[in-house]
């Protein structure tokens, strides 16, 4: 190669080395930007109230390029707080002469006769293998739900917008603002059996921790929700499941039918044919009474003619 024909390809170089530098400063930026944006997306769950408050910010600022990562996120934080529930037999339901002691004591009226009746006849059932979460899905949770859906975050006495930060249960949703949630998530409200076996095990037990109500293990006959988990270890359910029993209500996957426990299958029971009742809800709430919030107590809650103050929700899951 003579002298012109280097002259001739230097400039070539030049621009190649510089195309190079370019495109290593162009890779760097995104490599940079994508872990921020993994980053952010992880301290959404972090304990510190204002280091959830940057990355939400952080990523909603991005719109709609960081959804599918905080959807993961999401999921990934309601799955590592769950309980695996072995297959096997539980007993579900009350005996029908405990039925009427529970009804023969005064704290129900006679319309409320046929509700306490529907929790008979008690029967052993058969459940496969699934996650449930140990404790209900908090405000922030929800919050962080709603900023990254189409959903609306239920601002209320009990949930108001300044404490959606923390780690109450979120109160006040219908069966379907639930339901939406965990097929956002891609998860699943838990089938009523499944919630009475992770809440009471195999035994039968009136309670999560026993046949003797312990005030000092749930909230009851309170003002208000109160952080997930706050109560003792002892008033947890026999899989480690908290608040099972108080602070909100629970929704559940089947429609309430009064003689749906003498009918159905003894193997992974749920209905879903729609009812005039509408959905279950199960464990009472802050405004519960003991009677009212035992595992196998079992009430309907239309929205068309119940106010939605005091209704949660947790998450199940069938293993992968």
């Amino acid at each position: 190669m003579d002298e012109r024909e280097k002259k001739a390809g230097f400039p070539f170089l030049w621009i190649a080395a510089i195309l190079a530098v370019f495109g290593c400063v162009i890779l760097g930026c995104y490599v940079y930007r994508e872990l921020r944006i993994r980053y952010f997306a992880r301290m959404l769950f972090a304990e510190k109230t204002q280091e959830r408050k940057r990355a939400l910010e952080f990523l909603e600022g991005l719109g709609g390029r960081s959804t599918e990562l905080v959807r993961k996120e999401l999921r990934r934080s309601i799955l590592a707080d769950t309980a695996r529930i072995p297959s096997g037999r539980f007993l579900l339901g009350t005996t029908g002469e405990n039925a009427e002691k529970i009804f023969a004591d005064g704290s129900f009226d006679e319309v409320e006769k046929p509700i306490i009746q529907s929790e008979a006849p008690q029967r052993k059932i058969f459940l496969r293998i699934y996650l449930i979460q140990k404790h209900e899905v908090t405000c922030w949770q929800y919050k962080v739900y709603t900023a990254f859906s189409k959903a609306s975050y239920p601002v209320s006495e009990y949930n108001p917008e300044s404490e959606c930060f923390g780690n109450n249960p979120i109160a006040g949703v219908s069966w379907k603002d639930a339901d939406a949630f965990c097929r956002w998530v891609r998860l699943r409200l838990p089938t009523e059996a499944e919630w009475e076996k992770a809440a009471r095990g195999t035994d039968g037990r009136t309670w999560p921790w026993g046949n003797t109500f312990l005030p000092g293990h749930a909230n009851l006959n309170g003002s208000g929700p109160v952080e997930v988990g706050s109560f003792p270890r002892g008033g947890d359910s026999p899989y480690g499941c908290s608040d099972m029993c108080g602070n909100v209500w629970e929704w559940v996957s089947d429609y309430y039918a009064a003689d749906f426990r003498g009918e159905h299958s003894d193997r992974n029971p749920e209905r879903r044919n729609p009812t005039p009742e509408g959905h279950i809800v199960k464990g009472g709430s802050w405004l519960a009474r003991p009677a009212t919030s035992r595992v196998a107590f079992r009430i309907y809650m239309n929205p068309q003619g119940w106010n939605i103050v005091s209704q949660g929700f947790r998450c199940a899951a069938d293993p992968e």
